[in-house]
């Protein structure tokens, strides 16, 4: 995750190992082969934020400079229907004193696969407060990944 101001995009290598959601296999494959044409596609699926469960993996810091901090939380299941998909909970969280203003969330993937990012829950985030919680901007974030491809590209504007 960058901010894109910032001329290039490191990919995030995720984890490979068998707790890894991003990874594990699936069982509705037979003989690795992958979904094709319609299947892969993500307009019709919509996850409400209320309705996700979460995982038992523990979330990844996916972006933490300047006292904003990038957030990947797992949810337990995928949309019905869909085994090819991950839901991904983003959280945004701001620890500077200064407010961040229109923050926009931007997913790139490999070509074998497919990310549709949900309306955010609000486009900016007031001054950390050691006094109170900090402000959160929450997001849906759906991957289908049917080959389970390694790596994850993200910026933030």
């Amino acid at each position: 995750l960058i901010p894109t101001t910032t001329p290039a995009r490191p990919l995030l290598p995720f984890s490979t190992g068998p707790g890894s959601p991003l990874f594990q296999p699936l069982s509705f494959q037979s003989q690795g082969s992958p979904l094709k044409g319609p299947e892969l596609s993500l307009a019709s699926i919509h996850v409400p934020l209320e309705s996700i469960k979460p995982s038992s993996a523990l979330p990844v810091t996916a972006y933490d400079k300047n006292g904003f901090r990038i957030l990947f939380h797992f949810a337990k299941e995928c949309p019905p229907g869909r085994p090819d998909v991950l839901v991904v909970v983003v959280s945004m969280l701001n620890t500077a004193p200064l407010p961040v203003k229109s923050i926009v969330l931007q997913a790139a993937v490999p070509k074998s696969m497919k990310v549709k990012l949900q309306p955010p829950s609000g486009t900016e985030l007031s001054p950390f407060s050691p006094i109170q919680p900090p402000a959160a901007i929450t997001q849906v974030m759906l991957l289908a990944n049917p080959l389970k491809d390694l790596f994850l590209s993200s910026c933030v504007s």
